[in-house]
Protein backbone atom coordinates (compact mmCIF):
# COMPACT_ATOMS: atom_id res chain seq x y z
CA UNK A 1 0.00 0.00 0.00
CA UNK A 2 1.42 3.55 -0.56
CA UNK A 3 -1.45 5.45 0.69
CA UNK A 4 -3.60 5.51 3.27
CA UNK A 5 -7.43 7.00 3.50
CA UNK A 6 -8.65 7.70 7.01
CA UNK A 7 -12.39 8.46 7.27
CA UNK A 8 -14.75 9.73 10.63
CA UNK A 9 -18.44 9.62 9.37
CA UNK A 10 -20.35 11.45 12.10
CA UNK A 11 -23.88 12.19 12.53
CA UNK A 12 -23.24 15.53 9.89
CA UNK A 13 -20.13 15.38 8.85
CA UNK A 14 -17.39 13.79 6.73
CA UNK A 15 -13.91 14.15 7.93
CA UNK A 16 -11.03 12.51 6.00
CA UNK A 17 -7.20 12.16 6.15
CA UNK A 18 -4.67 11.03 2.98
CA UNK A 19 -1.07 9.81 4.30
CA UNK A 20 2.02 8.44 1.67
CA UNK A 21 3.20 5.37 3.44
CA UNK A 22 6.74 5.53 3.09
CA UNK A 23 9.13 5.03 5.90
CA UNK A 24 6.90 7.44 7.96
CA UNK A 25 3.55 8.31 7.07
CA UNK A 26 3.13 11.69 5.57
CA UNK A 27 0.08 13.91 5.55
CA UNK A 28 -0.86 14.88 1.88
CA UNK A 29 -4.36 16.72 2.88
CA UNK A 30 -7.15 17.20 5.36
CA UNK A 31 -10.86 17.68 4.62
CA UNK A 32 -14.00 17.46 5.78
CA UNK A 33 -17.22 18.14 4.36
CA UNK A 34 -19.67 19.44 7.31
CA UNK A 35 -23.34 20.32 7.50
CA UNK A 36 -24.44 17.42 5.32
CA UNK A 37 -28.46 17.72 4.61
CA UNK A 38 -28.33 21.72 5.53
CA UNK A 39 -25.79 24.08 4.28
CA UNK A 40 -23.22 21.81 3.53
CA UNK A 41 -19.19 22.88 3.28
CA UNK A 42 -16.57 21.42 2.01
CA UNK A 43 -13.15 22.25 2.92
CA UNK A 44 -9.20 20.77 1.97
CA UNK A 45 -6.01 21.79 3.33
CA UNK A 46 -2.83 20.59 2.21
CA UNK A 47 0.00 19.50 4.59
CA UNK A 48 1.41 22.82 4.74
CA UNK A 49 -2.13 24.22 6.61
CA UNK A 50 -3.01 25.91 3.10
CA UNK A 51 -6.75 25.59 1.15
CA UNK A 52 -7.18 23.67 -1.26
CA UNK A 53 -10.90 23.45 -1.72
CA UNK A 54 -13.40 25.90 -0.21
CA UNK A 55 -17.23 25.42 -1.32
CA UNK A 56 -20.49 25.14 -0.45
CA UNK A 57 -23.42 23.44 -1.80
CA UNK A 58 -26.84 23.67 -1.67
CA UNK A 59 -28.66 20.97 0.56
CA UNK A 60 -29.90 18.89 -2.11
CA UNK A 61 -26.39 18.63 -3.62
CA UNK A 62 -25.28 16.84 -0.28
CA UNK A 63 -28.30 15.17 1.77
CA UNK A 64 -26.88 12.40 3.08
CA UNK A 65 -23.42 10.96 4.27
CA UNK A 66 -23.86 8.35 1.01
CA UNK A 67 -23.49 11.31 -1.03
CA UNK A 68 -21.02 12.92 0.73
CA UNK A 69 -18.93 10.08 0.91
CA UNK A 70 -19.15 10.19 -3.41
CA UNK A 71 -18.24 13.66 -3.28
CA UNK A 72 -15.32 13.25 -1.51
CA UNK A 73 -14.52 10.15 -3.62
CA UNK A 74 -14.72 11.51 -6.20
CA UNK A 75 -12.32 14.61 -5.60
CA UNK A 76 -10.01 12.28 -4.33
CA UNK A 77 -9.81 9.99 -7.39
CA UNK A 78 -9.73 13.13 -9.68
CA UNK A 79 -7.23 15.36 -7.50
CA UNK A 80 -5.24 13.17 -5.87
CA UNK A 81 -4.29 10.71 -8.32
CA UNK A 82 -3.86 8.29 -5.84
CA UNK A 83 -2.96 4.59 -6.83
CA UNK A 84 -6.21 2.98 -6.20
CA UNK A 85 -4.64 -0.71 -6.43
CA UNK A 86 -2.24 0.56 -3.47
CA UNK A 87 -4.94 2.34 -1.22
CA UNK A 88 -6.06 1.39 2.38
CA UNK A 89 -9.09 3.05 3.35
CA UNK A 90 -10.04 3.25 7.55
CA UNK A 91 -13.05 4.24 9.01
CA UNK A 92 -14.16 5.94 12.30
CA UNK A 93 -17.90 5.75 13.02
CA UNK A 94 -20.30 7.94 14.85
CA UNK A 95 -23.73 8.63 15.35
CA UNK A 96 -27.11 8.33 16.93
CA UNK A 97 -28.13 4.63 16.87
CA UNK A 98 -25.71 1.67 16.45
CA UNK A 99 -27.65 -0.36 14.16
CA UNK A 100 -28.88 2.36 11.86
CA UNK A 101 -25.24 4.27 11.49
CA UNK A 102 -23.88 0.61 10.84
CA UNK A 103 -26.14 0.37 7.89
CA UNK A 104 -25.55 3.88 6.84
CA UNK A 105 -22.15 3.81 7.25
CA UNK A 106 -22.03 0.51 5.11
CA UNK A 107 -23.87 2.01 2.48
CA UNK A 108 -21.58 4.83 2.35
CA UNK A 109 -18.48 2.20 1.97
CA UNK A 110 -19.88 -0.14 -0.76
CA UNK A 111 -20.31 3.52 -2.45
CA UNK A 112 -16.67 4.15 -2.03
CA UNK A 113 -15.98 0.67 -2.99
CA UNK A 114 -17.52 0.66 -5.78
CA UNK A 115 -15.85 4.08 -7.23
CA UNK A 116 -12.64 2.73 -6.31
CA UNK A 117 -13.18 -1.07 -6.79
CA UNK A 118 -11.92 -1.42 -3.35
CA UNK A 119 -12.19 -4.88 -0.64
CA UNK A 120 -13.28 -4.75 2.58
CA UNK A 121 -11.59 -6.32 4.82
CA UNK A 122 -13.00 -6.56 8.96
CA UNK A 123 -11.02 -6.42 12.28
CA UNK A 124 -11.23 -9.44 14.66
CA UNK A 125 -13.45 -8.09 17.80
CA UNK A 126 -11.89 -10.34 20.44
CA UNK A 127 -9.33 -7.86 22.54
CA UNK A 128 -10.98 -4.82 21.57
CA UNK A 129 -11.59 -2.32 24.34
CA UNK A 130 -15.30 -1.19 24.86
CA UNK A 131 -15.02 2.63 24.55
CA UNK A 132 -17.97 2.79 21.95
CA UNK A 133 -17.60 5.17 18.60
CA UNK A 134 -16.46 8.21 20.93
CA UNK A 135 -14.25 5.54 22.04
CA UNK A 136 -11.00 7.77 21.99
CA UNK A 137 -12.69 10.89 23.58
CA UNK A 138 -13.82 8.43 26.44
CA UNK A 139 -10.12 7.21 26.62
CA UNK A 140 -9.06 10.43 26.58
CA UNK A 141 -10.87 11.65 30.00
CA UNK A 142 -10.43 8.55 31.90
CA UNK A 143 -6.88 9.31 31.82
CA UNK A 144 -7.38 13.06 32.70
CA UNK A 145 -9.88 12.22 35.79
CA UNK A 146 -6.98 9.83 37.18
CA UNK A 147 -4.36 13.02 36.62
CA UNK A 148 -7.06 15.27 38.14
CA UNK A 149 -9.45 13.59 40.69
CA UNK A 150 -7.62 10.09 41.11
CA UNK A 151 -10.32 8.71 44.27
CA UNK A 152 -12.86 10.16 41.86
CA UNK A 153 -11.42 7.86 38.97
CA UNK A 154 -11.30 4.87 40.96
CA UNK A 155 -14.94 4.64 41.43
CA UNK A 156 -17.98 4.71 38.70
CA UNK A 157 -18.24 7.62 36.70
CA UNK A 158 -20.82 8.52 33.74
CA UNK A 159 -18.84 10.40 30.98
CA UNK A 160 -20.59 12.03 28.36
CA UNK A 161 -19.79 12.81 24.53
CA UNK A 162 -21.89 15.96 23.48
CA UNK A 163 -22.10 17.16 19.88
CA UNK A 164 -23.81 16.47 16.70
CA UNK A 165 -23.07 12.46 17.24
CA UNK A 166 -24.01 12.05 21.36
CA UNK A 167 -22.86 8.80 23.93
CA UNK A 168 -22.46 8.15 27.25
CA UNK A 169 -20.21 5.40 28.83
CA UNK A 170 -19.93 4.28 31.83
CA UNK A 171 -16.49 3.98 33.72
CA UNK A 172 -15.50 2.51 36.93
CA UNK A 173 -11.85 2.61 37.83
CA UNK A 174 -11.02 4.16 35.06
CA UNK A 175 -12.23 0.89 32.36
CA UNK A 176 -15.18 1.13 30.62
CA UNK A 177 -18.29 -0.97 31.44
CA UNK A 178 -21.24 0.05 29.29
CA UNK A 179 -21.13 2.55 26.34
CA UNK A 180 -24.86 3.77 24.55
CA UNK A 181 -22.97 2.73 21.64
CA UNK A 182 -21.83 -0.68 21.08
CA UNK A 183 -19.43 -3.56 18.44
CA UNK A 184 -22.71 -4.51 17.09
CA UNK A 185 -23.56 -4.50 13.43
CA UNK A 186 -25.89 -5.58 10.76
Amino acid sequence: MDTILVVNAGSSSLKFDVFAVGTALTKLVKGQLESIGTTPHFAVKNAKGEQVVNRSYSSGDVPDLASAMHHVGAWLRTNMRISLSRLAIGSSMAGRTTRARCVLISTSWRSLSDMYRLRRFGILRRGVRRYGFHGLSYEYVAGRLREVAPDIARGRVIVAHLGNGASMCALRDGQSLECTFGLDGP
